[in-house]
């Protein structure tokens, strides 16, 4: 049983005594809405409740639960505990900030704000039953360019697992590595019946894990390194988003008595979403596919491909040279692969394209006066992305599946190659627009009590 304690204090200086200036701030420690499925997964995969039998070829179904291990022959049985450190503490940050708000010339509201926070406690797992890498990886891929360390291939006693019947045994436990800090600018004013406001922030934010998923095997494979996986270096966070600009303007005007109208637009524009490039395949032997970054070579010397063939493997469909061509202009096209030529790729080191919507609000008010009481009945109608609604080409908003995109992928033939994703590296770019790229609408009622 651990102890959460979260002290904080906080202070409020009116500088002038009008309100006109006022200095705010404060520091403390923050626990966030606490993930018991992270403890959950100690329960679920304790080794008794699940066993994997990995075989290849036909094998007879067998109907009877308790004798499944007959399918596999003489094929052993194998299975993963999930572990925890019994200091765990749930993730805590240690956080400050400072602000202040002007009134400036002509009624216009400034507020600037600054906030860091480091984290306490973070989650941070391991593979306990993954032996020490014992060299580096096939020299042939990238002609001995490429230099990351490979572990065995071999999965039996004295190879990559300590114990060859267990797939994997993941730790969780604590780091205390990571930080965001977050920069804003705000400038609003309100008239007789407009409000407009207008924001800028700027955030950058650092982990070894961001524990994106509720397994725990998930939240140690899909750390994406070029290292040892059970000691990724700090990153940037799956979360961080490097600009934001908001802006609201909002009105409203009452007629005959009775009725109320309200028009309302938002605006949001931010750089793209963090993604990662990698290499499709278990490139470093650590038995998972899927964390592996892409050496980026200098040239087209330091990569190996080989022939694509089709489906039916009787004839060549793209040619190695043909690749090793198409994946050299790929990267001088790409801003951020052109300039890791010589280097690794980086977890989250990319970004997809800045991203520009408006949505929209309508609201209808109705005076409903009963005696000295009045009420109103409120019909809204609120438009997603006005801006697709305007121009199919407008409003963009785009991902990349599970923020990583496997650009080449590895080929174990008679020696270590690659081919690349694609027959040409086409389309040109990993990402796609969302469903959000839509526009959408919904309507709504609404009693208002006086």
């Amino acid at each position: 049983k651990q102890l959460l304690w979260s002290p904080r204090v906080g202070f409020n200086y009116d500088v002038r005594g009008d309100r006109s200036a006022i200095v705010r701030g404060g520091i403390g420690v923050f626990t966030g809405r606490v993930p018991f499925v992270w403890i959950s997964n100690q329960f679920s995969n304790n080794g008794l409740l699940l066993n994997t039998i990995s075989i290849t070829g036909n094998r007879p179904f067998i109907a009877d639960p308790n004798n499944q291990a007959a399918v596999g022959g003489t094929a052993s049985r194998t299975f993963e505990v999930n572990l925890i450190d019994k200091n765990f503490k749930f993730p805590q940050v240690f956080r400050a900030n400072l602000a202040t708000d002007f009134k400036l010339p002509g009624g216009i509201l400034a507020t600037f704000e600054g906030i860091y926070s480091k984290t306490i406690n973070n989650v941070f797992y391991q593979d306990v039953n993954l032996a020490p890498a014992v060299g580096v990886v096939d020299p042939a891929y990238n002609n001995g360019f490429d230099k990351r360390i490979a572990f065995s291939s071999s999965t039996n006693a004295g190879g990559r697992r300590i114990n060859p019947d267990i797939t994997n045994a993941i730790l969780l436990k604590n780091t205390s590595e990571g930080y965001s800090y977050n920069l804003t600018a705000q400038f609003s004013k309100t008239w007789r019946n407009v409000f407009a406001s207008v924001a800028y922030n700027h955030n950058d934010a650092a982990e070894p894990n961001s524990g994106t998923s509720s397994t725990a095997l998930s939240n140690w494979e899909f750390v994406q390194v070029v290292g040892d996986p059970n000691n990724p270096p700090l990153a940037t966070s799956n979360y961080a988003l490097t600009h934001r600009i908001t802006s609201v303007i909002s009105t409203n005007f009452s007629y005959a008595k009775y009725f109320k109208t309200s028009v309302s637009l938002f605006y949001e524009g931010m750089s793209g979403r963090r993604f990662t490039y990698l290499v499709n395949g278990d490139l470093n032997s650590d038995g998972r596919f899927g964390n592996d970054l892409l050496y980026v070579p200098k040239n087209q010397s330091e990569i190996k491909f080989v022939d694509r063939l089709n489906s039916a493997g009787t004839a060549i469909v793209s040619t190695a040279a043909e690749q090793a061509a198409a994946f050299d202009v790929y990267i001088n096209n790409d801003k951020y692969l052109s300039s890791r030529r010589g280097t690794y790729t980086e977890r989250n080191g990319s970004t997809t394209p800045w991203e520009h919507v408006i949505d929209a609000r309508i609201a209808q008010d109705f005076a409903i006066v009963t005696g000295k009481t009045r009420h109103a009945l409120q019909l809204t109608f609120d438009i997603f992305n006005l801006t697709n609604l305007l121009n199919r080409d407008w409003g963009r908003q785009y991902g990349v599946s599970n923020q990583a995109y496997n650009l080449l992928t590895t080929i174990n033939r008679t020696s270590g190659a690659f081919q690349g994703k694609g027959y040409n590296f086409t389309p040109g770019e990993p990402w796609s627009p969302s469903f959000s790229s839509r526009f959408q609408g919904q309507v709504g009622i609404r009693y208002i009590f006086n």
